[in-house]
């Protein structure tokens, strides 16, 4: 029964360094986002020639990801390439 008890606290552990190292792995990631061209709504809709309910329906399909900051939504350029690349990939043909 001890080895029990000495389990979980080890585990804990692990799971404090993971918590360390995520942060900075993020903020790497956040700044190869903001880095590039980023959009807002009315930039994506101009660009596409789409209403603003079409972009909600990508938002929420996952079709096309996005940042959302207090209640504005941003598109960096890299999220606006994946989406074009998906569409061309795997268009009909």
């Amino acid at each position: 029964m001890e080895e029990n008890k000495h389990q979980p606290k080890r585990l804990a552990k692990k799971s404090a360094k993971k918590k360390f190292t995520k942060p900075n792995e993020e903020k790497n990631r956040e700044e190869q986002l903001l880095s590039g061209k980023i959009y807002d709504n009315q930039d994506i809709l101009l660009m596409f020639k789409i209403v603003g309910k079409t972009l909600r329906n990508w938002r929420n399909s996952g079709t096309l990801r996005y940042i959302k900051i207090r209640a504005k939504f941003y598109y960096p350029e890299v999220y606006v390439e994946e989406m074009l690349q998906r569409f061309k990939g795997g268009g009909g043909g």
